[in-house]
């Protein structure tokens, strides 16, 4: 089971904070939903600056591989 402690995204507020959480994802296992219980190593860390956002959507793809449909 994921450890809901555990986050693959964090925000924070400070460039101090982002070493911080950079540390100590860096090397270690996370263990979310997207991993599975076996977990993935963290080798890397992505930083974007952030944004004021009015409105946030999802979208999602499914592929039927078995189909090999192609549109």
């Amino acid at each position: 089971m994921a450890n809901e402690s555990q986050r693959g995204v964090v925000l924070v507020k400070s460039a101090a904070e982002a070493e911080k959480v950079a540390k100590a994802l860096l090397g270690n296992k996370l263990v979310t939903i997207q991993t599975g219980p076996e977990g993935q190593t963290v080798n890397q860390v992505f930083v974007e600056e952030g944004c004021d956002i009015a409105r946030e959507l999802y979208m999602g793809i499914v592929l039927d591989r078995a189909a090999a449909m192609r549109c």
